[in-house]
């Protein structure tokens, strides 16, 4: 962060774009601020919030007349941030039939919104946008228990609620698999929404656009050598140690869930 305190055009150069919250913590009109990001990020994050240290330092810039530069180590960012990623519970349950192919889900969340109700709706909006993955998944019961406390507010990381729910639903696609004795890669192919299938619409009424989950299942198995990663994995176990292998076909939505364009626009009389 380095905030100039010039008094044409204030410049600040830092990893956000959250020029309105500024404006008015210094009290200044955001016609008179001029924010440069850097190229490390956007404004998503623990960077959608105006962070005290950014309004400390635009302050000190403004009653000193001088230019102000704070600096950081990643260590310091996470201990000085205002929001908590998640601490979240899922109780879920997914009804297969007897040959493996996937007919409902019921998930139900409880999560730690720390003490103010901020941004921990939008992660479970974006988890609901996408709850039943890129399956056909017939139907679905989606509960959140909101859960307050005396920890700072949850805000909006990597993922942003749809880690969590994606880890939940591979989670249990894997433990589907056991039950009749199929291959992980197999019941995900038996259950995929189809290329001719699109557009889909999925049970809590999003609709996808497009698709082709079965080719990119196969690229990604042939970029890592699957069938060779087999082979390693049984001749370790002939050799007393045990490999696991990871696998995931999770869904991942193009936009957030927040109603807004990102552009602004002020207009006087």
């Amino acid at each position: 962060m380095n905030a100039d305190p010039h008094p044409a055009k204030r410049l600040s150069w830092l990893g956000t774009r959250a020029r309105s919250r500024i404006a008015n913590t210094v009290k200044v009109a955001p016609s008179k601020l001029n924010l440069i990001p850097l190229y490390v990020g956007g404004s998503f994050g623990s960077k959608y919030v105006l962070g005290k240290v950014i309004a400390i330092a635009a302050m000190l810039a403004k009653v000193s007349g001088r230019p102000v530069k704070f600096m950081e180590d990643r260590i310091d960012n996470l201990v000085a941030c205002e929001n908590l990623a998640s601490d979240r519970y899922y109780d879920s349950e997914l009804a297969i039939t007897r040959d493996g192919l996937f007919k409902s889900l019921r998930v139900r969340v409880v999560d730690d919104y720390g003490a103010y109700f901020q941004f921990g709706h939008a992660t479970h909006g974006n988890a609901l946008a996408q709850a039943t993955g890129p399956y056909r998944i017939q139907s679905l019961a989606y509960t959140v228990q909101c859960v307050l406390t005396n920890k700072c507010q949850q805000g909006v990381f990597r993922g942003a609620g749809s880690d969590g729910g994606n880890f939940n639903l591979e989670r249990l696609v894997d433990a589907a698999a056991q039950e009749p004795g199929l291959d992980p890669i197999e019941i995900r192919r038996r259950n995929f929404i189809q290329p001719d299938q699109f557009p889909y619409k999925i049970p809590c009424g999003n609709i996808y656009d497009s698709g082709n989950y079965p080719a990119v299942l196969d690229k990604a198995l042939s970029m890592a050598d699957y069938e060779g990663l087999r082979r390693m994995q049984s001749e370790a176990r002939q050799q007393g140690r045990y490999v696991g292998i990871g696998l995931a076909t999770a869904h991942q939505t193009a936009s957030t869930v927040l109603p807004s364009s990102g552009s602004g626009t002020t207009a006087r009389a």
